[in-house]
C-alpha cells in the first residue's frame, strides 16, 4: 500500500511540472541569435540613417527597437527593398511615452518605392511598428536627423 501512495505523489508532482508554461516576455524587438557577429551601427544614407535592414513583409506586423540613443528624427521613410509591399500602418512610439499612428495605405512597388512620414518637430523614437499585408516583398526603414531637416 505504501508503494501506491508514493507513486501517487510522484504522479501528481510530474503532472504539475509537465503543465508549466514558459513566462511571456514583453520585448518584441528583432534580435539576432548569432553572438559571434559584431554589433553594426546604423549607417547614414546621405541625410538619412538606416534604422532597419531589409525586412520581409511575410509576418504582417513587425516591431523595431530604435532607442532614444539613436538621436532625434524629423522624418521616417519606409522604402521598398524587394517585390511589392502593401504598407498599411506605421506607429512611432517616442521616448517620452507618446505615439503617432499613421494610416499609410500605400502599395510600395517599382513605381512608388517609398513612403515618408513627417513629424511636426524632431523627436527621439523608442520603437517603430510597421503593419503590412503579408506577402513576399521586403522593406527597409530610414530616418532623417534633426540637423538635416533644419538645414533645408
Amino acid at each position: 500500500m505504501k508503494l501506491h501512495a508514493g507513486f501517487a505523489v510522484v504522479l501528481v508532482g510530474a503532472t504539475a511540472v509537465a503543465s508549466a508554461e514558459p513566462k511571456q516576455e514583453g520585448d518584441n524587438a528583432r534580435v539576432s541569435y548569432r553572438t559571434d557577429l559584431p554589433v553594426q551601427p546604423a549607417h547614414a544614407d546621405g541625410a538619412w540613417m538606416e534604422l532597419a535592414t531589409a525586412t520581409p513583409a511575410s509576418h504582417g506586423t513587425e516591431y523595431f527597437d530604435v532607442g532614444q540613443d539613436a538621436g532625434t528624427f524629423g522624418q521616417v521613410r519606409i522604402e521598398l527593398s524587394k517585390g511589392t509591399v502593401e504598407l498599411h500602418r506605421v506607429r512611432l512610439d517616442f521616448a517620452d511615452g507618446t505615439s503617432k499612428v499613421v494610416d499609410v495605405d500605400k502599395r510600395l512597388n517599382a513605381h512608388r518605392r517609398s513612403a515618408v512620414i513627417a513629424l511636426r518637430s524632431p523627436r527621439p523614437i523608442a520603437e517603430i511598428v510597421v503593419s503590412t499585408e503579408r506577402g513576399p516583398g521586403s522593406y527597409e526603414i530610414f530616418a532623417q536627423s534633426e540637423d538635416h531637416i533644419a538645414a533645408r
